[in-house]
């Protein structure tokens, strides 16, 4: 059992361990190749949205300018009219607004505080008037009048005024969209409205050309040669996934431990019973009567133990009071090795990690010990005798890896029936170890008949495999129709159950074996109505 625990816990280990470094990769390529693309992505898409925030919050001010210059046409204002709804205007967004001009068709620019200038060498102007377009706006441009950086909004009237004003030139604060670019803070990066951008460099990029650095471009639409700038490093684009990565580590560092101490846990609490019980079999069959498997808990191992304590217990009373054989009977069918070989089936069940496989071994064990005991008394009822037999099965089927195929052929109304105690079981164990297991091949049958008529209760197994010689049936027909006296030719189990069959039910009980399209078959028939003990079949 030790070699068990070590082999558990340097397997589990190195499983756990071979799972970690696993995950450990796999997180590195989910961070390069998954989450450096979405995060990229979702970056761009927040620079896109910025840059659309920006196209919004000017799309406004162009609004604003043409609502000024449809009103202008639409109530036919004077000059002075328009000066004071572009007054009015200023004032109420002076924080926007650096100042707002009317120009005339020859390309004067006029204030009404500030003296007037000519643009017709401007750039913005010339492609005002040779497009059709209401609009045009200029490239960044330093004000004459303020300490700002301005873009001019020349905006075609529709209907020219009376004195041959034709536009309206707003010049707005660049200002507020620098601050609104400014403000895409995902990361550590810096967020830039750049004018001219294919002459622009990040600040970033400049200053630390180490790093790996990632820009990313927003374009505003109202503003073709502007855009918004984005630059990042690629290591701040990854630090989610490196702290994802950071923490998975951490928590499986704290899985490891848990899992360790739960697995300590359970081989003392699992496998220690195990163990008490391997120790306490080899006790016993070193001849030990006194020694006991020590109970520590309530669960199947802990039944298994009190019902394997309780069952020693019930062999050594047996042994003494020697009644009617039957010491001899119980120490045949709980045999210290059946016990033993139980136990290393569920140990190697235990080292392949087959909880479910352990946990039936040891219920049919359980169950086994229960049914046979039969709280010392000689009778039980057919289909106690028949649970008995398909636990003793159930754990033969599984050592064995299902090289027997046994199946049942029962009448129902007979399982409340009262039969000798271990009737079936000696018979199944000899079909067994005689007839099956010999020749070590799958697909051997077994089967359990019960059936009635008019007078009796008939039970039958049969079983394929190794059919004993001609000379060797024959002798245990011989046997069996004899007196029973002389027992050299038959084993114990036909002999004990043709033995007590006879004391029971005297000459109305027979037992019968004969060869049949290639089976074995043991007959036995009890009276169907027979007084017992006050009890009636």
């Amino acid at each position: 059992m030790t070699s068990l625990k070590r082999k558990l816990l340097l397997s589990t280990s190195l499983l756990f361990l071979l799972l970690f470094i696993g995950l450990f990769f796999a997180i590195n390529r989910e961070i390069t190749l998954t989450a450096l693309p979405l995060n990229k992505q979702a970056t761009q898409q927040l620079v896109s949205s910025k840059s659309k925030q920006i196209n919004d919050w000017f799309s406004e001010r162009i609004s604003e300018i043409a609502t000024l210059a449809e009103f202008s046409s639409r109530h036919n204002l004077t000059t002075a009219d328009l000066f004071t709804e572009t007054k009015a205007v200023e004032e109420r967004q002076q924080n926007i607004y650096e100042s707002i001009r009317l120009v005339n068709s020859k390309g004067v620019s006029k204030s009404w505080i500030a003296p007037s200038f000519s643009i017709q060498d401007r750039l913005y102007y010339q492609r005002l008037i040779a497009s059709d377009f209401p609009y045009t706006v200029s490239n960044a441009l330093h004000s004459k009048e303020g300490t700002h950086d301005i873009v001019i909004v020349l905006y075609r009237l529709p209907v020219p005024t009376s004195e041959d004003i034709q536009y309206i030139a707003a010049a707005i604060n660049v200002d507020k969209m620098e601050q609104m670019a400014e403000e895409l803070t995902i990361y550590d990066g810096v967020g830039e409205l750049v004018n001219q951008p294919a002459n622009s460099q990040s600040k970033l990029t400049s200053e630390k050309p180490i790093e790996k650095w990632i820009t990313f471009n927003g374009h505003i639409e109202l503003l073709p040669e502007w855009k918004i700038t984005y630059t990042v490093s690629q290591r701040e684009l990854l630090q989610t996934g490196l702290r994802i990565r950071s923490i998975t580590i951490g928590l499986a560092a704290i899985l490891f431990l848990v899992f360790i101490i739960l697995l300590l846990f359970l081989l003392r609490a699992f496998v220690k019973p195990i163990e008490n019980l391997n120790q306490t079999m080899t006790a016993v069959q070193a001849g030990n009567q006194l020694v006991r498997a020590t109970i520590t808990s309530a669960d199947e191992i802990g039944q298994l133990g009190r019902q394997f304590n309780k069952m020693l217990d019930q062999v050594y009373a047996t042994q003494q009071e020697n009644i009617k054989g039957q010491i001899r009977l119980l120490q045949e069918q709980v045999k210290p090795h059946f016990l033993y070989n139980t136990l290393d089936t569920i140990q190697w069940l235990s080292a392949e990690g087959d909880r479910q496989g352990v946990e039936n071994v040891i219920q049919s064990l359980s169950d086994y010990f229960r049914v046979g005991l039969n709280n010392g008394s000689e009778m039980t009822t057919l289909e106690k005798e028949l649970q008995h037999v398909s636990s003793y099965l159930t754990i033969q089927e599984i050592r064995y890896e299902k090289q027997i195929a046994y199946s049942y052929d029962l009448d129902e109304g007979l399982l409340n029936a009262i039969v000798p105690h271990f009737l079936l079981q000696p018979l199944v164990e000899n079909a067994l170890y005689h007839g099956i297991r010999p020749l070590s091949t799958k697909g051997q049958q077994l089967i359990i008949k019960v059936n009635r008529d008019e007078k009796n209760i008939r039970l039958r197994i049969s079983n394929t495999g190794l059919m004993p010689s001609i000379e060797k049936l024959k002798a245990i027909q011989d046997f069996l129709a004899s007196d029973l006296t002389h027992r050299k030719t038959v084993g114990f189990g036909i002999y004990s159950i043709a033995y007590r069959l006879r004391l029971t039910y005297q000459e109305k009980a027979t037992i019968m074996a004969a060869i049949q399209n290639e089976h074995f078959i043991v007959t036995i028939e009890l009276p169907l109505e027979y007084k017992l003990k006050g009890t009636y079949l």
